[in-house]
């Protein structure tokens, strides 16, 4: 009698290890599915904001900033106050219709008396997501304005 008690109480010890065994395995799964989708999320955003700074760097490199999108972006949609270049998954520049993101750059100048300041709000998106966002701004004396 007394070993049939044993192994029953063995079995459920088993049983009970396993259990928690099992539980713990389900955490530590959870944890590793979330520690990747924010490692990729994190690639994401770290490319999106390469782009719009790669944007911002021309920007502020010339007063001629729509001739130097036309050549580094030849597929750039160039409005009057606003330039949206396509991107792909990978976040380079596309010629497709089918574009996962969008880089925004709008445009806006303010003149004074001493010269001109030019603004631009750059920002990566795809339909329901902002990725990143920056403002930059160039200020050109009356000298170099005119």
């Amino acid at each position: 009698m007394k070993s049939h008690s044993k192994s029953v109480g063995l079995l459920i010890e088993i049983s009970i290890s396993v259990l928690f065994f099992s539980l713990f395995c389900a955490i530590a799964l959870q944890l590793f599915v979330h520690a990747k989708t924010m490692s990729e999320n994190s690639v994401l955003k770290t490319k999106a904001m390469n782009c719009a700074q790669s944007v911002a760097d021309l920007f502020r490199s010339n007063e001629d900033f729509d001739e130097l999108i036309k050549e580094q972006y030849p597929n750039a949609s160039i409005l009057q106050n606003q330039i949206v270049i396509p991107l792909d998954k990978d976040m380079q520049p596309t010629s497709s219709d089918s574009d996962a993101y969008q880089l925004t750059a709008s445009l806006n100048e303010e003149q004074n008396e001493t010269g001109i300041m030019k603004t631009a709000q750059i920002s990566v998106h795809s339909e329901s997501t902002s990725l990143c966002s920056l403002e930059t701004k160039k200020y050109f004396p009356k000298e170099a304005a005119s």
